[in-house]
């Protein structure tokens, strides 16, 4: 295909002088009228005329783009012109009639911005639908199958990351509540977010799904009992509740708790059922005892020390061991930074610490009710110190056992005359604060310390 050059906007004989320009006598009979009028010999002025009249019409059409409307012109169907400011095609084919005045002749065109978006923004209002009721409540109610094998977008149970629960804490808000005659009952609010797995192919693969609690209430606990609040998704729907049962009970191989089963509700939570609470009840009429079960992403945490506070670990009923480190290596400005365990319920330590090139071991022991192994025993100005520590815990008799290893130098020090090594070893009985608030630990004067903690379940 052969494309033009554009051509300029120089009209023929538009420079012509006066008398070299005159107008063709009839343009509808063409050079015919040469005989009546110039013995068949058609004058310059007459070329000159013609061909200006021929340029001045591509220069029309190239500023205009579309002509203006003419009363006079026969319109076939399709034709486009302007007229009154827009720009119209004719629907039919017609003469002189005004398209502002013809609308079943005439169609307006939309084409600039303010017309379009009006346009778009009438369309827009036009199409509301009332609200859809009875929603499916399951990923093959919404057709999703019809388009991808659900069974494909699955992964294994192993691949899937355990429940986390969208808390500050990591921990489902509970409330206990006495009821005479029976050993209470509890209940959770509304909207609080979590995840939990969704089984796509029984046994062997699964989804993480996001879910958002309603107000919910348990039924009336019976007395004496030990009994797990837990949640799976049934139907598509979280369902939350109540199963007795022991911290020892084994993980199902369904990988969920039975709902209102008479045991093995105490398993740690899975991918496709969590573990809020562990729920003991007492005597007729008293309020149960709750220990709220931590979810989150990691089961980490780290926190910097400075200056002078306490710090919580956290700790649940289904932690078997846990670990931590405490770093202060930069040491304060004047006196010393301490580190001890705090709160109550401690039976008592003893701990023994050596000195390099010193074969004398020093041991002291504090077995009196209530004095906590050591942390931090750093006893001279400008002394850094690295702590590690190891913990196991027996819910079911709450107790739990403590050893830290601590290893202690003077800063920028460059012999090992203060240098110490200090083992301790403790036992504490584990208290409700302890599942509530975590195990306090208390520090002072510290700066940039680092502390480090791990559960394991």
């Amino acid at each position: 295909m052969t494309q033009y050059n554009r051509p300029n906007e120089t009209v023929f004989a538009s420079g012509a002088k006066p008398g070299e320009l005159e107008s063709f006598p009839d343009i509808a009979r063409g050079w015919g009228v040469t005989f009546d009028q110039t013995d068949g010999i058609p004058p310059m002025e007459w070329f000159n005329s013609l061909f200006k009249r021929g340029d001045e019409a591509v220069r029309y059409l190239m500023q205009r783009g579309v002509p203006e409307w003419s009363a006079t012109e026969d319109y076939p169907i399709g034709a486009y012109v302007q007229e009154s400011g827009k720009l119209w095609r004719s629907i039919t084919a017609n003469t002189g009639k005004r398209p502002v005045s013809y609308a079943a002749l005439w169609e307006a065109l939309k084409v600039t911005k303010s017309e379009l978006d009006d346009t778009y923004a009438a369309l827009a209002h036009a199409h509301s639908f009332n609200s859809i009721t009875n929603k499916p409540t399951s990923v093959d109610g919404y057709g999703i199958q019809d388009g991808v094998t659900f069974k494909s977008i699955g992964l294994p149970f192993h691949a899937l990351s355990l429940p986390v629960i969208a808390t500050d804490d990591g921990r489902i808000t509970l409330t206990a509540q006495a009821v005479a005659g029976a050993g209470g009952k509890v209940t959770i609010p509304a909207g609080v977010s979590l995840s939990v797995a969704v089984e796509v192919d029984s046994t062997k693969t699964g989804i993480a799904r996001p879910f958002v609690t309603s107000a919910w209430g348990s039924p009336d606990l019976a007395i004496n009992s030990e009994y797990f609040l837990r949640a799976q998704v049934i139907n598509g729907a979280l369902s939350i509740y109540v199963q007795k049962g022991k911290l020892s009970d084994v993980i199902p191989v369904s990988l969920k708790g039975s709902v209102n089963g008479e045991s093995g509700g105490g398993f740690p939570s899975t991918v496709l059922d969590i573990c809020l609470a562990r729920i003991i009840t007492g005597a007729a009429g008293s309020s149960p005892l709750v220990q709220r079960v931590y979810h989150r992403r990691s089961h980490s945490w780290t926190v910097s020390l400075n200056g002078t506070g306490t710090l919580y670990l956290p700790m649940d009923p289904h932690v078997k061991a846990a670990s931590g480190s405490l770093s202060c290596l930069m040491p304060p400005e004047s006196g010393l930074a301490h580190i001890v365990f705090s709160g109550t319920g401690w039976m008592g330590a003893s701990s023994a610490y050596c000195v390099p090139g010193n074969a004398a071991v020093v041991t002291e022991s504090y077995w009196n009710g209530y004095t906590p192994l050591t942390i931090s025993s750093n006893n001279a100005v400008g002394d850094i110190f690295q702590t590690s520590i190891n913990a196991g815990f027996d819910h079911a008799s709450a107790r739990s056992m403590w050893q830290t290893y601590q290893v202690e130098h003077t800063y920028g020090a460059q012999v090992a005359s203060s240098d110490e090594l200090l083992f301790s070893m403790g036992v504490k009985t584990i208290q409700s604060s302890d599942y509530e608030n975590g195990i306090s630990i208390s520090y002072s004067n510290c700066t940039n310390a680092v502390f480090t903690w791990s559960v394991y379940k």
